[in-house]
């Protein structure tokens, strides 16, 4: 599932993998990628947009995203480099 979002927080050089947080693993130690970030590109209003794919595990998470969604509001940062998916909802 392809979303769009927009940010303020991610910098330009970001690490496309979209892990959990806590770091989840799976049997053979290897992190578990839930998701990438396609592409980003800035807007002519001076956002930035990304298109993140999501894996179809987490898809009802953003069943309900509108036009301004941004990314801040679902995911966590680590370092301003990569996004991470918190395991429960952000209250």
């Amino acid at each position: 599932m392809q979303i769009k979002m927009f940010t303020r927080a991610l910098s330009a050089k970001f690490e496309p993998e979209i892990y959990f947080t806590p770091l989840r693993k799976d049997n053979e130690g290897n992190r578990v990628v839930v998701g990438r970030i396609l592409k980003s590109e800035t807007l002519t209003d001076g956002k930035r947009q990304l298109t993140i794919e999501i894996d179809d595990r987490n898809k009802n998470r953003f069943k309900d995203i509108g036009e301004e969604a941004w990314v801040e509001q679902y995911f966590e940062l680590n370092n301003k480099r990569r996004l991470m998916l918190p395991t429960k909802k952000r209250a």
